[in-house]
């Protein structure tokens, strides 16, 4: 098994920038609703199985936590599920949150 791909908030950014990128937040409810990286799905609201449907397998996917620990495993997981591209974000939505703000991404 290979090891995870980490990617950190200045490259989720630019990522985000140059347009959509699938990124699964699996922090809970609250603190989603609290904030979140940009066009993020909540896992809290969308079951394993709906996620597995709804990203596109060839796609780059980004996996967000709080602080980037328990998004290596879920990362992990859908990398075993046949998704070409994980990633778990560095230092996860606390690292994103002290950078960047959801206005930054507002037109």
């Amino acid at each position: 098994m290979s090891q995870i791909k980490q990617m950190t908030v200045q490259q989720l950014h630019d990522r985000l920038e140059e347009g959509p990128v699938n990124v699964l937040d699996i922090r809970d409810e609250a603190s989603f609703e609290a904030g979140h990286v940009p066009n993020a799905v909540p896992l809290s609201r969308t079951p394993v199985e709906q996620c597995l449907e709804k990203f596109d397998k060839n796609e780059t996917l980004v996996v967000c936590c709080y602080h980037g620990i328990s998004s290596i495993e879920a990362a992990m997981f859908f990398s075993q599920q046949g998704f070409q591209d994980v990633h778990s974000l560095m230092g996860g939505y606390e690292a994103w949150h002290r950078n960047y703000s959801e206005d930054d991404f507002l037109e």
